[in-house]
């Protein structure tokens, strides 16, 4: 499969099960203009995908997505593929304003957060 077009699928799901509306980028990470796979209106994403066993995420690929979220004012989100497993990984601080962010976004269901303080 395209690359692009397992991205794009791989954030389709992300937005169906999050109730976001990240759009994935054409060519992401490849130019300058667009940093990251995808975004919407309060996060950028990273989305590292495999079909193998394992994913090596280096600190500098975090290190890139916390400093481009920063820039674009968003909140960075990781997102990890394995095929049949999607993880988002996030910041503790985050965990709160994500759930706001998205918040009347489910159709009717709530996002439940834990309560980190």
């Amino acid at each position: 499969m395209n690359p692009f077009k397992h991205e794009k699928k791989v954030i389709e799901e992300i937005n169906k099960k999050l109730g976001s509306q990240f759009k994935a980028q054409p060519g992401s990470g490849n130019g300058w203009v667009k940093k990251e796979d995808g975004e919407d209106d309060f996060c950028l994403l990273q989305l590292k995908s495999t079909q193998g066993k394992q994913i090596s995420v280096k600190k500098v690929d975090v290190e890139e997505l916390l400093l481009h979220a920063n820039i674009a004012h968003k909140t960075p989100v990781f997102a990890l593929d394995f095929g049949d497993i999607v993880l988002l990984c996030i910041q503790p601080e985050d965990v709160k304003k994500i759930a706001n962010s998205y918040e009347g976004e489910q159709d009717g269901k709530d996002l439940y957060c834990c309560d980190f303080e």
